[in-house]
């Protein structure tokens, strides 16, 4: 649905990322478990990092497996960026605000507090 409005507007485009192999599958789930918003519980943080390993390292051979049927990887960045450069054409658009696109990627690396390296 095109834009109307004199002011510009700004789209931020936010994903919190996804394993870029089959290899990246447990670190990306154990920092996935590691997270405090994930695992919110009185006390989490004496044993969020144990927790994660033992999901982490539980899960990853059945999720590698649907990675593995969908090409290996997560397709969230692809589809990500096909969503800016859809969003940038409609500027393009008589009558449509100018529109800022950013992408915005939650990295895998650099690891957080938690991290499993």
């Amino acid at each position: 649905m095109p834009l109307h409005t004199k002011s510009p507007v700004g789209v931020v485009l936010l994903q919190l990322g996804g394993p870029d192999s089959l290899e990246s599958v447990e670190p990306f789930l154990f920092n996935l478990f590691c997270d405090p918003d994930i695992i919110d519980l009185p006390m989490a943080f004496l044993f969020r990092r144990p927790l994660a390993k033992l999901i982490s390292s539980r899960r990853a051979g059945r999720v590698q497996e649907y990675y593995r049927r969908i090409g290996g990887r997560s397709p969230i960045l692809k589809l990500t960026n096909r969503q800016a450069r859809i969003t940038s054409s409609e500027r393009k658009r008589p009558r449509v605000a100018v529109v800022w696109i950013q992408l915005v990627k939650k990295p895998r690396r650099p690891f957080g507090a938690c991290s499993a390296t």
